[in-house]
């Protein structure tokens, strides 16, 4: 029996790389293994679920799974672990998405490249949830590289409950185009816009893009989105 810990810089519910944690989490435990999950922050929903990192159980694992996609004091102590460092990327995006709206969203992002690659050469494997993100490990000179994609709790899909009036007001015949994720300048909602535009002229007049995410990340970004759905 091993301790495999996991470390997210903000524990989030309805998150990607938190609720991946989570799943992983729970697949170690099946298999035997003690694992915890630790964050710096959290939300005060999963305040009985995810212990804080100063706890100092959070660097005792025999290896220790970090999950980074922001810079944070973690990284430096995840680089200074003893052994068992497995380093998992989920991308930084890359600062010039938001160079045109958010100086501040920009500077993390360069700080969060450049962090990243503090962790070469102190890491004992390092895993990108894509072969794309471990091609660009591989790029900043990390040495054992691998890909463990994103881990899906697919019961959460397959056995939500139904709901009916959400089923009754799509059941309408309209074609639906469904977009889940926030609204920032990476995910180029203006390309889904055109889109619509164009299949609204060119395709089918009836029709709906719904986009499922939040909004007030990048608030510039999404007046720009609001002003061409006006124009459209």
């Amino acid at each position: 029996t091993l301790i495999i810990n996991q470390w997210v810089p903000a524990a989030h519910r309805g998150d990607a790389i938190g609720d991946s944690a989570r799943r992983v989490r729970a697949l170690l435990r099946e298999a035997g293994h003690q694992s915890e999950l630790y964050a710096l922050t959290m939300d005060e929903a999963l305040r009985d679920d995810v212990r804080p990192f100063a706890d100092p159980a959070a660097t005792r694992g025999d290896l220790t799974i970090f999950h980074y996609a922001l810079p944070s004091p973690m990284t430096d102590a995840f680089g200074r672990l003893p052994h068992g460092r497995v380093l998992q990327y989920h991308n930084v995006t890359p600062a010039s998405f938001f160079a045109p709206y958010d100086p501040e969203m920009f500077r993390l992002a360069v700080l969060g490249r450049r962090e990243l690659g503090t962790l070469a050469g102190r890491v004992d494997l390092a895993l990108g949830d894509s072969e794309y993100n471990r091609r660009e490990l591989e790029a900043l000179g990390f040495r054992r590289t691998g890909v463990l994609p994103i881990a899906v709790d697919t019961a959460r899909l397959t056995g939500a409950p139904r709901v009916p009036a959400l089923e009754h007001l799509l059941d309408d015949g309209l074609v639906t185009c469904l977009f889940g994720g926030r609204i920032a300048p990476n995910k180029r909602i203006e390309d889904h816009l055109k889109l619509a535009e164009h299949y609204k002229r060119y395709v089918d007049a009836y029709y709906r893009f719904i986009f499922v995410g939040r909004y007030d990340g990048v608030p510039r970004y999404y007046a720009m989105v609001r002003a061409l759905l006006a124009e459209y």
